[in-house]
């Protein structure tokens, strides 16, 4: 997992970010207290919800508060990620509630159930799951009964 805090890693974060308001964007709170940085795009988010959602960001937590000097964006310290930042916002989307995931977005599915591997959210984890077997047999007998439809 490649996930960067060292100042080498966000070297003029304020000329890298996109052009992209980040005012308006649906993953950018004003209370946040952490900025997500994917492809020069960021996300301004909650440590607290991270850190309770995910064990892979409870330890993140740990060096962003670290005291190395680390860089900052309006007012936070920036946690690089090398994801990409459409499937970035659409994981933050989905673990904050504002949207449901489906199985008929496959591009969306896929890189949400990857993020939640990756940092091991076991709520979305699981929602992908329980979304994957509603249409997949999990069992011999399953496979029996789909196949016996199918015919």
């Amino acid at each position: 997992m490649d996930i960067s805090t060292e100042r080498s890693g966000c070297v003029g974060i304020r000329e890298a970010v996109s052009a992209r308001d980040t005012k308006t964007a649906k993953v950018y709170h004003e209370d946040g207290n952490v900025i997500l940085l994917a492809e020069n795009t960021p996300f301004k988010v909650h440590l607290g919800l991270l850190a309770g959602r995910s064990e892979v960001f409870c330890d993140i937590i740990a060096i962003a508060q670290g005291p190395q000097s680390h860089e900052r964006f309006d007012n936070c310290p920036v946690l690089a990620l090398s994801d990409s930042a459409e499937r970035l916002e659409n994981f933050l989307e989905i673990l904050y509630g504002y949207r449901q995931l489906h199985l008929d977005d496959h591009e969306t599915f896929s890189g949400v159930l990857e993020l939640s591997m990756k940092y091991m959210v076991d709520s979305i984890l699981d929602g992908c799951l329980a979304l994957m077997t509603s249409i997949l047999p999990v069992s011999l007998d399953g496979l029996d009964s789909v196949k016996s439809h199918s015919n």
